[in-house]
């Protein structure tokens, strides 16, 4: 593949780099920044850089001004970062899509550059410190330099990756930035690579660090095989079908409707398929894959008494704009899902037009989309388009073979309780744990929430926080005495008003779906 030799102006002067360009056309560029007092020329950074430009991205790597200790600072690293943007997207093969990967001290700079410029896609945080620490003068905790804070901002996907044996930046660092961006409902992913250190080596880990981040990379530019990038906005949405008076809305039609809002929690039906033994296809989520937000718009049940069913219709089928080639199927087909028209006329299933107070983002389906509270967020269609009422049930791809459990379309979200705090594998003083989390069904209301920390062994009701909303999450909360323990396991179980139980152990079916089983999560005692 083509490398270049080029240079760019920062403050005080010109920098040198080097410019690897794919043998294909380019989908996008990346600057790929190296860590304090390291250079471009080290293994994982070129590594990267190439594995960046099989993938079809221009990878850019240079070195810092002053790239030595102790004279490098975050706030010359930025500059020549803002340096190396203005480059990639100035230079003619390089399209108008930006990534920032960032290693060690880099992934800092990646972190507040990716959340001051809302041009980056896609970021990626490579054993990133999200605090200063003694080995660090390149920047302190001063109060200037927010890092955490500044990519709670970003409106890029987030890749956070670490070597397992890493032992310069703990993966608490981690944990810092995600629970941040998982707050914020950023896309985010945390990959451990397993026998790398700080710098990702031996070499085999170095090759799979260089292609999870290509790949995390190339995704954010195109999508991954199958997925649907986001379409152009409808004008309208239309309603038709076996009805005795089709219509069509314009938002400002929406809008100049009475309106509802709602707090809902989302889950995305893989949440937890990471965790399947033996593995399922798909996106490979641990536990990020769910947020809870106040949705606003109008009830569908008002649209649909406009438009008047025909006695005839029984399912309600919703279309989005977007449209795409799944693997399996071979063709271009529109998303597409239906309600039982029973269900479609639920008071608090909502055709929304705004989230958290403010216009739908274009990445959450702006202008319109729906609201199923207590469904997977499959449901939930976004970019709506049109709105059909059929007198027989739909029989689509994403009805049928996709969302699916033992043929059957997935509905209501599985009762899960998830521990927010502390982190996995934290440490702490020998003192008492205060153990927080959310929970949340979308089947009945969470009535329990029970916490062990010897591994399941014995179980202790935990404090459940107000029920803000019928269909958001509950905070619950437990103070746990260590004794003489040195490390905890600790579970979080939920159980229903219904009865209904989280399982201890995986649910598993093919496709990955709805595993809900309450994951171990270790404290060290100390």
């Amino acid at each position: 593949m083509p490398a270049q030799r080029v240079s760019f102006r920062v403050p005080t002067g010109e920098l040198e780099g080097v410019l690897h360009l794919p043998d294909v056309k380019s989908v996008g560029g990346c600057a790929v920044l190296h860590g304090f007092g390291g250079h471009p020329d080290q293994p994982h950074i070129v590594a990267t850089c190439v594995a960046l430009a099989d993938a079809g991205v221009a990878a850019l790597r240079f070195a810092y001004r002053d790239h030595q200790p102790p004279r490098m600072t975050l706030e010359t690293a930025l500059a020549d970062t803002a340096g190396a943007v203005r480059l990639l997207k100035a230079h003619p093969d390089v399209p108008d899509r930006l990534a920032l990967v960032g290693f060690s001290f880099g992934g800092t700079v990646a972190a507040i550059a990716a959340g001051r410029d809302s041009r980056v896609k896609a970021a990626v945080l490579a054993a990133a410190p999200a605090m200063a620490g003694a080995k660090f003068t390149a920047w302190t905790n001063d109060g200037k330099w927010k890092p955490v804070a500044e990519l709670s901002r970003t409106r890029a996907r987030v890749l956070l990756i670490w070597g397992s044996r890493d032992t310069e930046v703990s993966v608490e660092n981690a944990e810092r930035y995600r629970a941040v961006l998982t707050q914020a409902r950023v896309t985010n992913r945390f990959v451990t690579i397993e026998g790398g250190d700080h710098d990702f080596n031996p070499a085999a880990a170095r090759e799979q660090m260089a292609a999870t981040v290509s790949e995390w990379v190339r995704e954010s530019f195109v999508g991954a095989p199958g997925d649907f990038p986001i379409p152009s906005p409808p004008a309208h949405l239309a309603i038709g079908g076996l009805v005795a008076n089709p219509l069509r809305f314009s938002v400002d039609d929406l809008r100049a409707l009475p309106s509802r809002s709602l707090l809902v929690t989302l889950e995305c039906a893989g949440n937890g398929r990471a965790y399947l033994e033996p593995p399922a296809p798909g996106e490979q989520w641990h536990l990020g894959a769910v947020g809870t937000a106040e949705w606003t718009g109008v009830p569908l049940r008002v649209l649909l008494e406009r438009v008047k069913p025909q006695r005839e219709a029984i399912e309600v089928l919703f279309t989005g704009a977007d449209r795409g080639v799944p693997k399996d199927l071979g063709r271009e087909i529109m998303f597409e899902r239906s309600l039982p028209i029973a269900d479609a006329m639920s008071d608090d299933v909502l055709v929304a037009y705004a989230m958290n107070g403010a216009p739908l983002r274009p990445e959450h389906g702006a202008p319109l989309r729906l609201v199923v509270p207590g469904s997977y967020g499959v449901a939930s269609v976004k970019w709506l388009d049109r709105i059909r009422l059929m007198d027989r049930p739909f029989d689509g791809f994403f009805q049928k073979d996709r969302y699916v459990i033992d043929g059957e379309p997935l509905r209501s979200i599985a009762p899960r309780a998830l521990i927010t705090e502390p982190a996995d594998g934290a440490s702490q003083p020998r003192r008492p744990l205060v153990v927080r989390g959310k929970a949340w069904t979308g089947r009945s209301r969470i009535d329990l929430v029970e916490v062990s920390s010897d591994s399941g062994y014995s179980w202790h009701p935990a404090s459940l926080g107000p029920e803000v909303s019928s269909h958001a999450w509950r905070d619950w909360t437990i103070t746990i005495e260590p004794g003489e323990r040195s490390e905890l396991s600790i579970l979080a179980f939920a159980t229903t008003a219904e009865g209904e139980q989280q399982p201890t152990k995986q649910v598993w079916n093919k496709l990955g779906y709805a595993n809900n089983a309450a994951r171990p999560m270790r404290v060290i005692i100390g």
